[in-house]
């Protein structure tokens, strides 16, 4: 038996929200355990024996019957690789987003590598720790994000995602005690206990790991670990905020007090596919009528060599530069004026050093999205929305900052009006075989400490919880060249990795000190700029 939802391009003449509004009711009727289908061209309603159907739901239904025909009748041949959501022995299964797809096909990418944890949380707990409370923390934090209790699996040649029941034994903390354990032996049982080598299984899970290791009477050791397929950076914090409120309100004899989400995972995944699904045709038209051929290679001064290596041939280097406070204060206050943010001010600066450097004037970067804006509500959400987007402008002679400020934030409202074929997919599209996963020379990205921070303030109490950072150096780097913006408090540095083989060390020092020096450029000339035009 299967039954599906295709929300394609045939209901053109639907007005979204008429059929966000009939997905949203297919839905409320399936977790209720009620089928509508369509029999001789007529809605038939089959529910469960005594199952009583909530009287508004019901009314909703009757009032909506007419449509619900017209919507249902237009998928009924449907049922393919579009199908959004299908059914199988009794239960829903999700299909994938694209972003997923990655993470959990076996087609690409290296499965081994894509089994691995991700999102990885080592704390060490010191002094007393309530493990009953912590315990019901996690059985809290599961039962509201269904994320954590998915699992992903191949019907019919296409990945979906099913949701597991809340409770499950499956989701238990696993706790373990070294306390009577020989020293020696301690030791190497911690290293594994907080090794990032785990291997999840997608069909079987969990995808979600909380586990405790007790040292001593009063220290723990507590490993949290993600899968990609339900994790992102922020998703990560999110997930850390919510566990620690949780924990300190039971630990205290109360209730969490979280407040309620306005949607599940699942449902993410429906929208975002059923989006897809409507406007890739055109999106795709759109990048690639824009992008016909590869634009210009950027190239930096101070390479050593343009031809692209294998990732198993380049050099991991590292090295942090920080940004003088004075400096972030202007630029900062630059964007705030422009109301915009710090970020798309300093890649404005970049793109101005750039072209100043090079003369190229059309600049194309590729930068993280938390695709957190894309629906109310997906900031207290826990699954993977991140997504790699590519930025491009063109520079003209006499661009002050203010214009390629600009620039930049049209870049961005384009990348998400035309998101359901995007220009990285057009540039990657172009690219020989060999260099599919190498489209970019610079990657750009930018992380706000203070705002993950602020997620899980004061959420454990008098007990001191201190992260645990495993010392290992990531060995290889995916571009030539990547400057990441950390801030933390009111500092902000720039992390730069790059190719030992493409730069050289002394070729970066005198690059990132020339971005330095013209962002205090920028911020005169545009103190100037602003004067002048007042």
């Amino acid at each position: 038996m299967r039954l599906g939802y295709n929300l394609t391009q045939h209901f053109t003449n639907m007005d979204q929200a008429i059929t966000d509004h009939l997905t949203n009711l297919l839905l409320q009727a399936r977790e209720q355990d009620i089928k509508l289908y369509l029999s001789a061209g007529e809605l038939v309603m089959k529910t469960p024996k005594g199952r009583v159907v909530a009287p508004l739901l019901l009314e909703t239904i009757k009032t909506n019957k007419a449509q619900l025909i017209t919507y249902l009748s237009k998928q009924a041949h449907l049922l393919d690789e579009n199908t959004l959501v299908i059914e199988e022995a009794g239960q829903p299964y999700y299909k994938v987003t694209p972003g997923q797809y990655w993470w959990v096909s076996d087609e690409v990418g290296d499965k081994a590598f894509k089994e691995k944890v991700f999102g990885l949380f080592n704390f060490r707990i010191n002094g007393y720790f309530n493990v009953d409370a912590f315990k019901r923390a996690v059985a809290y934090l599961v039962d509201r994000h269904e994320s954590l209790r998915s699992t992903f699996h191949k019907l019919r040649g296409h990945y979906y995602m099913r949701v597991e029941p809340a409770g499950a034994a499956l989701f238990d903390v696993q706790v373990t005690s070294v306390v009577a354990m020989p020293p020696a032996e301690k030791e190497s049982f911690v290293s594994r206990f907080l090794d990032d080598g785990y291997l999840f299984n997608l069909q079987e899970g969990p995808l979600f790991i909380a586990a405790l290791l007790q040292l001593e009477e009063q220290q723990y050791l507590l490993t949290l670990k993600m899968h990609h397929s339900i994790y992102d950076v922020w998703s990560g914090e999110v997930m850390l905020g919510d566990l620690f409120a949780a924990y300190k309100a039971l630990a205290g004899g109360e209730a969490p007090v979280l407040p309620p989400l306005g949607f599940q995972y699942r449902e993410y995944m429906v929208r975002t596919n059923d989006f897809m699904l409507n406007n890739e045709a055109a999106h795709k038209k759109y990048w690639t009528t824009q992008y016909p051929t590869l634009p210009e290679e950027l190239n930096l001064p101070g390479k050593k060599r343009s031809n692209k290596l294998s990732f198993a041939n380049r050099i991991y280097k590292k090295e942090v530069f920080p940004i003088p406070l004075q400096t972030v204060v202007a630029l900062t206050a630059i964007g705030k004026t422009g109301a915009t943010t710090l970020f798309v001010v300093l890649q404005a600066v970049l793109r101005k050093y750039v072209y100043h450097l090079t003369g190229q004037a059309a600049i194309v970067t590729d930068t993280q999205v938390f695709g957190r804006d894309l629906m109310p509500g997906l900031e207290e959400q826990i699954g993977f929305f991140a997504k790699m987007v590519a930025i491009s402008t063109v520079i003209t002679p006499g661009d002050s900052l203010k214009d390629i400020v600009n620039k930049v934030k049209a870049a961005y409202a384009e990348a998400t009006q035309y998101r359901a074929w995007s220009l990285l997919q057009t540039l990657r599209a172009l690219l020989p075989a060999e260099e599919k996963a190498d489209v970019f020379s610079l990657r750009i990205q930018y992380h706000d400490v203070n705002e993950y921070a602020s997620k899980r303030a004061g959420a454990s109490g008098s007990t001191v919880v201190d992260r645990v950072v495993l010392k290992k150096q990531r060995k290889k780097i995916n571009n030539d060249l990547k400057l990441e913006f950390n801030k933390f408090q009111d500092n902000v540095s720039i992390q730069v990795t790059y190719d030992g083989n493409i730069y050289e060390d002394t070729a970066i020092r005198q690059l990132i000190q020339g971005f330095i020096d013209c962002m205090d450029e920028c911020i005169v000339a545009n103190a100037h700029h602003t004067t002048t035009h007042s």
